[in-house]
């Protein structure tokens, strides 16, 4: 078929999909396309003349089809949902106007929009259940506006715990209201300065606590998530290196479909930015946080601020263990979103973390000052905030020369033991339960990249390490030289870190005679001539664990540079007497 006699349907352009993990390059007539792994190019109209169509379609590792017209309508549907929300968030606002205002007619007026808001929304959710798997229906569009309308009532609901709670508190327990009365049935002349510096005072002081409890909360909210389409690519590219069953889009979406959907949402047109799962645990960390600092911050005794020392003093947290340790707790707590924001993990996952650990260092401090006091007992408790196994420990050797109960011992392999794993990275993987070493050798090393935004890279180089420290040696007990520590000591002399860089180097060595790595770790106690090395035996013993064939892949030249699929699209019928077009590049 000559390219001068093809048209395109309706001058639409042509959708060409990359399937596999490697580049495809496209040799059309006088054009060279690149599609990207498991990405997609468009060829306009003019473009789509050039190649030959039928080639295209025939290949294996393409996916074909006309590109959709642009649908000027297709957002419209977002808008009123939008409003909706936006009415939801200014809630909070018309709460706090109305309680010092009062009138009937502005509480009436607020109670029918509460009544329009709340019809809406059950309209919304009734409706979404109707051809929402369309994504250019109705019920597809109420889905998107139902989610980000939620979103929008959990945030308002989070502002005004934040905000409302520790106001009513202040107000009330400093009694507030009885200083506005004793500023407005004053008499000309009389000292009012005290009464001002309380309400300058305590209004920094509601400023505070409401930006130190919503900050958290509004750092999820606010923080604009990468695409989710662009994540599901990035895991299909990292997993179609890491798993050598899944090459292609279809063999990765039957093998990882429902796991990708668990994580990342159905895959549809119009996905947005809000990934699945509650907002709740937001919700209830932000209740937990705010009633730390008020605890910390209220002050509930203090009576009129009179002097600059007295205004201090409202900021000035009290020297108790259960404040220094909800203080270590908040400061890990900042630590853990901040983390989470900056590698686009921030999930509702990560705030239950930081409720349950918020309220377990408030129970060791309790436990704590029974066995200590003075400063040494405030920065014990802060320590036990951020690190709460350190209390745990001291709290273990108070209680062993008393009892022996199981759970006093300690734990033998944490996995601060590998390198490159800081006390916020232990946290989150603890979130998807890998508690130690053993635990992260033997995960499923596909769920960690799903479920954390933890980089690919650094997860497989983490289960790398735990299998070579499983398999160095015992802990304890062993001839010096033969123990766990040792042996990782003169394997890393060499440059030897991981099970992958072990195996590979007792391969190589074993290619050059003379070269061989037999004596390089020494015999254990009472071995006798003629036993097989000690690396020898690490070394296959390490090549039958389940994950090694994955991560001698993804360390493979094949996987890290896998060499491009060519396919011959050119026009055989075009005269090649006729003028040919400047070769052009689509892709990167």
């Amino acid at each position: 078929m000559a390219a001068d006699d093809q048209t395109a349907p309706n001058g639409a352009g042509l959708l060409v999909r990359n399937e596999t993990a490697r580049k495809v390059i496209i040799e059309g007539d006088g054009i060279e396309i690149v599609v990207p792994p498991f990405d997609q190019v468009e060829l306009a109209e003019d473009r789509r003349q050039l190649v030959d169509e039928d080639a295209l379609r025939r290949s294996s590792h393409l996916a074909v089809r006309d590109a959709p017209r642009p649908d000027a309508n297709e957002s419209a549907s977002d808008a009123p949902y939008a409003l909706l929300g936006f009415l939801i968030l200014l809630a909070p606002i018309w709460a706090i106007v109305g309680a010092f205002v009062g009138s009937a007619g502005y509480w009436l007026i607020g109670l029918a929009v509460i009544v329009a808001v709340t019809v809406g929304v059950l309209v919304a959710v009734k409706l979404t259940d109707k051809n929402r798997k369309d994504p250019g229906s109705i019920g597809s569009a109420l889905a998107r506006g139902k989610g980000w309308t939620t979103q929008q009532m959990y945030l308002a609901t989070s502002v005004a715990i934040g905000v409302l709670v520790p106001a009513a508190v202040i107000v009330f327990s400093a009694e507030l209201l009885d200083v506005l009365d004793e500023m407005q049935s004053a008499k000309p002349g009389t000292d009012l300065h005290p009464h001002y510096l309380t309400l300058v005072g305590r209004g920094l002081q509601l400023v505070f606590i409401a930006v130190a409890s919503l900050l958290p909360a509004l750092l999820f909210f606010l923080f604009d998530r990468e695409q989710l389409a662009t994540q599901r690519d990035r895991f299909m590219r990292h997993i179609a290196r890491f798993d050598a069953t899944a090459a292609t889009r279809s063999e990765i979406q039957a093998k990882y479909g429902r796991a990708m959907d668990e994580a990342y949402g159905t895959e549809r047109k119009g996905a947005g930015r809000l990934q699945p799962g509650r907002r709740s645990p937001v919700l209830v960390a932000t209740v937990v946080l705010t009633l730390g600092w008020i605890l910390t911050l209220a002050h509930t005794d203090t009576g009129l601020v009179r002097n600059e020392d007295d205004l201090l003093a409202l900021l000035d947290p009290p020297r108790e263990a259960v404040v220094y340790a909800f203080l270590g707790a908040y400061v890990y707590a900042l630590g853990t979103v901040l983390r989470g924001y900056v590698r686009k993990d921030l999930r509702p996952k990560s705030y239950t973390h930081i409720t349950v650990r918020t309220i377990l260092v408030i129970v060791l401090a309790w436990v704590l000052q029974l066995q200590w006091s003075g400063d040494v007992l405030l920065a014990l408790v802060f320590v036990a905030g951020l690190v709460p196994e350190t209390a745990i420990v001291l709290i273990r050797e108070s209680l062993r020369p008393v009892t022996k109960l199981p759970f006093l011992e300690e734990e033998p392999d944490p996995l601060t033991k590998l390198e490159g794993i800081d006390l916020y990275d232990r946290a989150r993987l603890l979130d998807e339960g890998v508690t130690c070493v053993e635990g992260l050798a033997h995960h499923d090393v596909v769920e960690l990249m799903l479920q954390t935004r933890i980089h690919s890279s650094q997860l497989v180089d983490w289960v790398d390490q735990a299998i070579l420290y499983l398999h160095a040696g015992p802990q304890a007990g062993a001839r010096a030289g033969a123990d766990r520590k040792s042996t990782l000591c003169i394997l890393r002399a060499y440059g030897i870190r991981t099970a992958t860089d072990l195996v590979m180097a007792v391969d190589e060595a074993g290619k050059r005679p003379g070269e061989e790595l037999d004596g390089l770790l020494p015999a254990t106690p009472g071995s006798a001539d003629g036993v097989p090395s000690r690396i020898r035996v690490i070394s296959d013993v390490i090549r039958d664990e389940e994950w090694m064939p994955n991560l001698r892949r993804w360390h493979s030249d094949a996987a890290i540079a896998p060499a491009a699929h060519h396919i011959d699209a050119k026009h055989r019928a075009r005269v090649s007497t006729q003028p040919q077009p400047a070769r052009a590049a689509i892709g990167a």
